[in-house]
């Protein structure tokens, strides 16, 4: 039950090198599965009839060769059967010239109540997947790192760019508020605690491991390699 959607990759999915950033990535990853999301009959309108909608709790990528400005690529995403309160989806990356793989993701989503925000669990409705077989075996592991690895740090003001129509901050604008030191390879967030407008994230960092807390409450962590 896999969908395919062709991507031309575009001048604000790049970094100033023309190479494309782990935020251009993630809005990529997240249309193609809103898209297909639609075509199943689960989209953001169907689940907010039912009071319910999507939320992105962890997304990763590994990229084998970088994915250049104006590039013309597929992306091919596959949905596979839910857990107790997750959903899994997972992604190919193709380059639409040679139909060369790469690139690999994998995402994990959960279902919340848009009154209460509270985490349902995955049956509240009929997931439309019966797919077992992770193809790409791309699995999460524990973001765990000693935070007094973490030399810098600084603040960033959520403002109503970053709010998407959920009510609180991208998963992408998320990607955008961090500091790199190149072209990443492979990228990796856990959002653990939505954000809202005028909050401020407070994001402590090194050269590829990030941490922000909202107040005193830890609102994410990531991770990146390099090219």
């Amino acid at each position: 039950m896999g969908h395919k959607v062709e991507v031309k990759v575009t001048d604000n999915m790049c970094g100033f090198n023309r190479k494309i950033k782990p935020s251009g990535m993630l809005d990529i990853l997240q249309s193609v599965a809103g898209e297909h999301a639609n075509l199943l009959k689960i989209g953001y309108l169907d689940l907010k009839e039912k009071g319910y909608a999507f939320v992105l709790a962890r997304i990763k990528y590994d990229l084998y060769e970088e994915i250049n400005c104006y590039q013309e690529i597929i992306v091919e995403t596959t949905p596979l059967v839910p857990g107790r309160i997750d959903f899994d989806r997972d992604f190919e990356i193709y380059d639409k010239l040679t139909n060369r793989l790469i690139g690999i993701a994998t995402s994990k989503w959960i279902i919340i109540d848009l009154n209460t925000r509270k985490i349902c669990r995955s049956n509240v409705f009929t997931y439309p997947c019966d797919v077992r077989d992770k193809g790409n075996y791309l699995e999460f592991d524990k973001l765990s790192f000693d935070e007094e690895e973490l030399n810098f740090n600084y603040d960033y003001l959520i403002r109503h760019n970053d709010i998407d129509f959920i009510g609180h901050m991208n998963n992408t604008k998320y990607a955008d508020a961090l500091i790199y030191e190149g072209v990443c390879k492979h990228f990796e967030i856990n959002f653990i605690h939505e954000v809202k407008l005028n909050e401020v994230l407070n994001i402590k960092y090194s050269s590829n491991k990030f941490i922000g807390y909202s107040g005193n409450v830890l609102s994410f962590k990531a991770y990146c390699t390099y090219f």
